[in-house]
């Protein structure tokens, strides 16, 4: 038995939790926190933002548009939204400044979304050469086991939109 990479076990108490390589839903939850509960409208409105500004911080930090009763969005997403409102209501940033942080925050986090998924493909990758395969790629394995894996480990939750990252992100 071990504890998760934050050393807490899954209720985030300091029960042990088993050793080895950590499960999809684990490295969700360290990365992304709480389970998405909100929609786009219900966040917009707990966080007292205009519905059109956040979809234009939505769609400058490259998530695509949610219909109107997909759950999504967390408490996290929420306080952000707040912080925006604050820093805007204050005179600290305006609509356009907003939206180019946005813009440079999607665009930055793509990027290193895109590196980690070369990172993780690498990792899974057989390291044995294969006869079928000598070249520029170093003779590894085909990529179609690595991408099974990875399927089978975290399938459904590729496909699900996520919230942007928590903490000051505009």
């Amino acid at each position: 038995m071990g504890r998760d990479l934050l050393g807490l076990g899954e209720d985030g108490d300091e029960t042990e939790v088993p050793a080895g390589r950590p499960t999809a839903e684990r490295i969700e939850r360290l990365f992304v926190g709480a389970s998405p509960r909100y929609t786009r409208i219900q966040v917009a409105s707990l966080a007292r933002v205009p519905q059109e500004l956040t979809e234009r911080i939505w769609r400058a930090l490259g998530f695509a548009t949610l219909p109107d009763d997909t759950v999504a969005f967390t408490d996290a997403d929420v306080a952000v939204l707040e912080r925006v409102r604050t820093m805007m209501e204050s005179g600290l940033l305006d609509d356009r400044t907003v939206i180019r942080m946005s813009r440079a925050l999607g665009q930055t986090t793509a990027r290193l979304a895109q590196w980690q998924a070369e990172i993780m493909i690498g990792a899974m990758l057989d390291p044995r050469p294969t006869a079928h395969r000598r070249g520029p790629g170093g003779g590894h394995g085909d990529l179609a086991p690595a991408a099974a894996r990875l399927r089978e480990g975290a399938g459904p939750r590729l496909a699900r939109p996520s919230s942007p990252p928590p903490g000051p992100a505009c």
